[in-house]
């Protein structure tokens, strides 16, 4: 009779059991790794990029020698002008005279500046015919042709016999020369114009004086010699 071989029936039965009984494992699952492709070195990968600087600005065109002369006059008589200007004569348009007597004022700033004159034919300090008075504040710049230009901001004069007042942006164009502490503006219709530079470092004594002599009271007219 042949022999068979093989496990007991209750063996057979002990290990499925506890196959079913025992825990199960987690799967673990990896990402895939993909190879890398930059020739550049493992730790430069993940580097920012460099910051790269903005272009130089391109160099300003030279300019021929007399463009460079024409610059350098307006940047000086630019810079010259900038200050205080007392009026100390006036030739007005020919035919007429040259006033007895002038005063005025000349004050310029960066960007405006503002004159006032007044100009007396024959009595001082009386407004009589032929008294030319001007007052206002313009724009200002040495333009292109190294000259004076203005545009009015605000103004008057009586030149044409009637106090009249002057128009936005007026414009007048003056030929100007320093010479030293002297300033000197020319029109093309003969007006001319000279100024002695006013530097003022305090109040002034004499003007202290009338000061005081107002608080007391006191005729002005007696500090002034009339």
């Amino acid at each position: 009779m042949a022999r068979r071989y093989g496990l007991p029936l209750s063996a057979l039965v002990a290990g499925l059991v506890g196959g079913l009984a025992a825990p199960k494992m987690p799967v673990v699952y990896a990402p895939e790794r993909v190879p890398v492709t930059s020739t550049a070195a493992p730790e430069t990968l993940w580097q920012q990029p460099p910051t790269q600087e903005p272009p130089a600005p391109a160099p300003a065109p030279l300019l021929d020698p007399a463009s460079a002369a024409r610059v350098a006059r307006i940047e000086a008589l630019t810079s010259g002008l900038i200050g205080s200007w007392r009026l100390v004569r006036m030739t007005p348009v020919p035919p007429a005279r040259p006033p007895r007597q002038v005063s005025g004022l000349l004050l310029v700033s960066e960007h405006v500046l503002s004159l006032t004159l007044h100009a007396n034919p024959e009595i001082v300090g009386k407004v009589v015919p032929g008294t030319r008075v001007q007052g206002g504040a313009h724009y200002w710049r040495i333009g292109p042709q190294e000259t004076l230009e203005t545009a009015a901001i605000i103004g008057h004069d009586n030149f044409l016999q009637d106090l009249a007042l002057e128009p936005q942006f007026e414009p007048r164009e003056w030929e100007v020369e320093i010479v030293g502490r002297v300033l000197l503006l020319r029109k093309r219709d003969g007006t001319r114009l000279e100024f002695e530079r006013l530097d003022v470092q305090s109040f002034p004594p004499q003007a202290v004086r009338f000061i005081d002599a107002m608080r007391r009271g006191q005729n002005l007219d007696d500090l002034r010699g009339r």
